[in-house]
C-alpha cells in the first residue's frame, strides 16, 4: 500500500498546527500594543473613598494628570512604570520572538 508523502511532516518543516501555536504568542503580544493605550483611559475605580485625587473615577491617565498638578516627580515615576515600561517590555518581547533583537 502506497502512502503519499506529507511535506509538512518533514523534520525541517513545521506542521500547520505547530505554526499556529508558534505565532499565537506573537499575535497576542502585538495585540497588547493596541490594548495597552485603550486600558490607560478606561476607568479603574470609583474614587469616593480616595480624596487624594479629587475625582469621581480614576483611570491611569487621569491619575497621572492629577498627580502632575501636585507632585511632578511622582507623576513621572508612575508614568514610567505604568505607561513606558509595559510598552517597552512588549516591544522587546516581540523583537525576541521575531528574531530581530540584537545579540549580546
Amino acid at each position: 500500500m502506497f502512502v503519499a508523502p506529507r511535506p509538512y511532516l518533514k523534520a525541517n518543516n513545521i506542521g500547520p498546527r505547530m505554526r499556529l501555536n508558534q505565532f499565537l504568542p506573537l499575535y497576542l503580544n502585538l495585540s497588547l500594543l493596541i490594548l495597552f493605550p485603550v486600558s490607560w483611559f478606561a476607568p479603574l475605580v470609583r474614587a469616593g473613598l480616595l480624596p487624594i485625587f479629587g475625582l469621581s473615577e480614576i483611570s491611569v491617565m487621569s491619575g497621572i494628570a492629577s498627580l502632575w498638578r501636585t507632585d511632578i516627580a511622582l507623576a513621572l515615576v508612575v508614568a514610567l512604570f505604568a505607561l513606558i515600561a509595559p510598552m517597552a517590555k512588549t516591544i522587546a518581547l516581540v523583537m525576541i520572538q521575531t528574531g530581530r533583537a540584537p545579540d549580546k
